[in-house]
């Protein structure tokens, strides 16, 4: 019992130091539309947890803020280099990944889309054999509608994360958060889209949505856009 409760309180300083870390400068001020760099760390729990939150973040990363193609909108730019360096463990395709763009609602905070493409080559476990498949995963995330997800299982030597119609039997409700002006933090809730060669794909819930968004400061921020 005291080895498990001792093991409680790691995880949960783990968390709250990942939290201190990501939220440290200043929170990004969608009311300023002007065109600057700007920094986001993404929450990067394990696959197998998608109900975590506000637990493991990334090294933030450099971004590019600039005014939305609405009056009313601010849209930041993550280099596709910065994503293919956060999803490494899953052996990103050199290249592949575009952009991800977020597009606020300057006045209240709402991711009113985000999303991005790229390419992944997975194991594929086929029992006999297993073989490097390549993926083509499409991203689509927002805060304008809650989500569901059913308990994680896995497909062909895979971790997959379905979706569901929250309030469905056995499904898992995750809400949307839209940005906080306090603390910069934003829950966009959606899915990955993911398809390849004979006919293999999956919809699964994506965790690719929950991040803090600050204005760059004297912290080190990771600037892949030039690589």
């Amino acid at each position: 019992m005291q080895m498990r409760m001792r093991k409680r309180m790691i995880v949960l300083l783990c968390g709250a130091l990942a939290w201190s870390v990501a939220g440290a400068a200043d929170p990004l001020d969608l009311r300023d539309a002007r065109p600057r760099q700007v920094r986001v760390a993404f929450e990067v729990s394990p696959t197998e947890r998608p109900d975590a939150q506000n637990v493991v973040y990334s090294e933030p990363v450099a971004a590019w803020l600039e005014p939305g193609a609405a009056p009313g909108q601010v849209r930041v730019r993550v280099p596709g280099r910065a994503m293919e360096r956060l999803l490494a463990k899953f052996d990103p395709v050199p290249g592949s990944f575009g952009d991800y763009l977020w597009t606020f609602d300057a006045a209240s905070g709402e991711v009113l889309s985000a999303g991005f493409e790229g390419r992944l080559r997975q194991n594929v476990d086929f029992g006999l054999f297993r073989s490097a498949v390549e993926t083509r995963i499409v991203v689509q995330v927002g805060t304008r509608a809650a989500i569901g997800f059913r308990a994680p299982y896995t497909q062909l030597g895979q971790v997959v994360v379905g979706v569901c119609e929250p309030g469905s039997p056995g499904c898992t409700r995750v809400a949307p958060a839209p940005l906080d002006p306090h603390t910069g933090h934003v829950n966009a809730v959606g899915t990955i889209r993911a398809s390849a060669i004979g006919g293999l794909g999956a919809l699964t819930f994506s965790p690719l949505g929950e991040a803090v968004f600050s204005e760059l400061s004297d912290l080190p921020a990771v600037s892949l856009a030039a690589e």
